[in-house]
């Protein structure tokens, strides 16, 4: 659930930024038809959260990541010279969790978020910014009904509120409050 003080934005199809994309960047989409291909690159980001976030408690495993597919989330496993360093994760509705689908949104709009690029592997500095700009022009490349993202960042979380205003999102309130 979105508190209060977290961030909400937004990117259009026409406003997103779109930078030069390196060969040594790519995505791979995952969903529930496909998972079961990838459980091996699935299981190293879970372990590479559980590594890098030990704070979070509460991080997905495995089985979770079934739940999340079962409601039709879709992952986006980003790798840095055929290595897996992280993930994004979308869906047509609002699901903060990823499992309980809060808000629905009309066909044109989706839910982008969730994103985890590994600081333990090394890799390029600007890894984080390239894994948040070809996550969103996939999507808009992948569904072209899709002209709008929405997404929010927990307030605390600087490093990833400027990558996504450097992507051309804008702070708008899409969230509808009960």
């Amino acid at each position: 659930m979105i508190e209060e003080k977290d961030i909400q934005l937004v990117v259009y199809r026409d406003s997103l930024r779109k930078y030069k994309q390196e060969s040594h960047y790519r995505l791979v989409i995952v969903d529930k038809l496909n998972y079961t291909s990838y459980k091996s690159d699935l299981t190293k980001v879970v372990n590479l959260i559980k590594q890098q976030l030990t704070d979070w408690t509460t991080s997905p495993n495995y089985s979770d990541l079934i739940t999340r597919f079962d409601i039709n989330s879709i992952c986006y496993l980003f790798y840095f010279k055929d290595e897996c360093i992280g993930w994004n994760w979308t869906n047509k509705d609002f699901t903060a969790d990823w499992v309980n689908i809060e808000q629905r949104f009309a066909n044109n709009i989706c839910y982008a978020g969730g994103s985890f690029v590994s600081n333990i592997i090394t890799r390029p500095s600007n890894a984080g910014m390239s894994n948040y700009n070809l996550f969103f022009k996939t999507i808009f490349d992948t569904f072209p009904h899709i002209d709008t993202i929405c997404g929010y960042c927990d307030w605390w979380n600087r490093p990833a509120i400027i990558v996504n205003y450097k992507n051309g999102f804008i702070n708008k309130n899409w969230y509808g409050r009960k």
